[in-house]
């Protein structure tokens, strides 16, 4: 969590959410990659369409599953509703799908026509290396600053500001004890994941090799060393969220 603005306004309205979102266009610009994580709602999805209309715009599966909740359930959609969110691949995000549009083809259309923005991670962007499906930091700031919510507008603000100081001092005495470009909770990562593994490597050459699930999963995915992807697509949205600058 890393707050780049704040604004404040007297209720969420298209006119208002336009207004913090062209304050934030003045900060930060349109770096590549950018991508917006929102709930649902009408007026906050407005304002990023309106004013960064280029980048990637995702909806947070949390606020989706809850409002398709309403009018939809079922053990079909206890099985493949969130795995077809975690689907990596476009192959298994299909095959999560067209099990629930097979069951209840009404609840594939609700979903078309009302959550129109990317929520599964087989459509995300490779550029932007954040793969959360849910808006879970939004609402960790929220808990961060809920004692500080009773304030005044400009006793929060400042609460605020003083909260960033200690968090940013801190985590730079943090960063300059790493050791390397990997995060050492990352390294850690690996390592179990690692001794997981269960599969065939078959090379075709230096650097490329096909890699095969055993147990009859089936599953096949070619790796590129030199051009750093996986047909698994995992690898190129995870692989620089694992670095970090030491500048």
């Amino acid at each position: 969590m890393y707050p780049v603005a704040i604004g404040v306004i007297d209720s969420e309205t298209n006119e208002n959410w336009d207004w913090f979102m062209k304050r934030l266009k003045e900060a930060i610009g349109t770096p590549p990659g950018l991508t917006f994580s929102t709930d649902c709602g009408q007026a906050v999805m407005h304002g990023v369409s309106e004013v960064f209309p280029n980048a990637e715009h995702r909806e947070c599966m949390w606020h989706l599953a809850q409002s398709f909740k309403k009018r939809f359930s079922g053990k079909i959609f206890y099985e493949h509703l969130w795995p077809s969110s975690y689907s990596w691949s476009k192959y298994m995000f299909e095959k999560h799908y067209q099990a629930m549009a097979a069951a209840k083809p009404k609840a594939m259309k609700y979903l078309q026509e009302n959550h129109n923005k990317l929520w599964t991670k087989s459509q995300f962007g490779t550029v932007c290396k954040v793969d959360y499906v849910t808006n879970n930091l939004a609402e960790c700031f929220n808990k961060w600053i809920k004692a500080e919510k009773t304030k005044h507008v400009d006793d929060l603000m400042d609460a605020i500001r003083q909260k960033l100081l200690i968090k940013w001092n801190t985590r730079k005495k943090v960063a300059k004890q790493f050791v390397g470009k990997i995060l050492p909770h990352v390294m850690q990562q690996l390592r179990e994941d690692t001794f997981k593994l269960d599969i065939e490597v078959i090379t075709e050459n230096e650097g490329v090799a096909e890699v095969c699930a055993k147990g009859g999963i089936g599953f096949r995915f070619v790796v590129d060393l030199r051009n750093r992807t996986c047909s698994c697509r995992a690898w190129q949205r995870l692989l620089k969220r694992a670095h970090i600058s030491r500048d």
